[in-house]
């Protein structure tokens, strides 16, 4: 299995085109391997005796500390993390089109000079959807690049260009141009 997923991360390196991913290619890894996430998942999910037996005495399992009893893999533990994390990173990108929607309405809402508090509670959820991980994974390594995560193996990062979430970067700014023209008024 360790052999399966080093091929894994291996197959992964070798779709970058000068240097960084793209949407296309990390869903096409995704989909790939996602027998494989599946199998290692079950895997690791499972619970050693002792672990059963502390879950039937209502005791916390111990996994964490990783005692000498875990059964759990840490390379198939770092797996399933990574796929997870990719895996979310191509679910917001899915919310590029109704961010392209939402920016419109901004558009129209901010020249008509309307309440951009109504604009904001209709795309309150989607701003959610995007806020954790745009906040805690996109890091910025340039003007042009998203550093997403680095690779368990640590050989790699995951770099995406930054035009493949142009619309879900221009949501933020007409958040941020919202929630600033709101203090500004809350100050007059």
């Amino acid at each position: 299995m360790n052999e399966l997923i080093t091929n894994s991360y291996t197959e992964l390196k070798q779709l970058k085109v000068n240097n960084q991913y793209s949407i296309s290619k990390i869903n096409w890894w995704l989909l790939k391997y996602s027998d494989l996430f599946k199998v290692v998942s079950s895997i690791n999910n499972k619970l050693c005796k002792r672990c059963i037996q502390l879950e039937r005495e209502g005791f916390p399992i111990d996994c964490i500390s990783k005692p000498n009893y875990c059964i759990k893999v840490p390379e198939y533990s770092i797996f399933i993390k990574f796929y997870e994390e990719l895996d979310e990173l191509t679910e917001i990108h899915k919310l590029e089109y109704n961010c392209l929607l939402a920016n419109d309405v901004f558009l129209f809402y901010d020249f008509h000079q309307l309440d951009l508090n109504e604009w904001c509670s209709n795309y309150e959820k989607i701003f959610q959807k995007i806020c954790l991980i745009y906040n805690e994974h996109l890091d910025f390594d340039s003007n042009k690049y998203f550093t997403y995560l680095t690779s368990p193996d640590t050989t790699f990062k995951v770099i995406i260009d930054k035009s493949e979430f142009k619309e879900i970067i221009q949501f933020f700014k007409y958040y941020e141009e919202k929630n600033s023209k709101q203090q500004r008024k809350k100050q007059d």
